[in-house]
């Protein structure tokens, strides 16, 4: 690989960039494979249906149901629901196929 530089001159790269640091794996670990997909979907919404407040889940009922019920169950498929839609929508629409084979290739963007 080169790069151009001035006067029609040219510097051989022979090593361009390193491995990604851990931070940056840790980013990209959802899209390993479709397994650590779904879980870190199924993990975020878990977090949002166990961190949202009740009055805000029941809005305007006029029934205590306490922290835990049913109301949290489906909380939580809700936005299970949610999180797949909208992950599988950004995986197509930027052309992200979840796969080991990707993951493990060292030429691929």
């Amino acid at each position: 690989m080169f790069i151009p530089l001035k006067n029609k001159e040219f510097l051989l790269v022979h090593k361009w960039g390193d491995d990604l640091g851990w931070f940056k794996k840790l980013l990209a670990l959802p899209l390993k494979s479709l397994e650590s997909m779904i879980a870190t979907v199924g993990i975020t919404a878990f977090l949002i249906a166990a961190f949202t407040p009740t009055w805000l889940i029941l809005n305007g009922a006029e029934v205590d149901m306490g922290y835990f019920g049913y109301h949290r169950i489906a909380w939580f498929l809700y936005s299970f629901i949610m999180l797949c839609s909208l992950s599988t929508f950004m995986c197509f629409s930027q052309s992200i196929y979840p796969s080991e084979y990707q993951w493990d290739k060292k030429t691929y963007n």
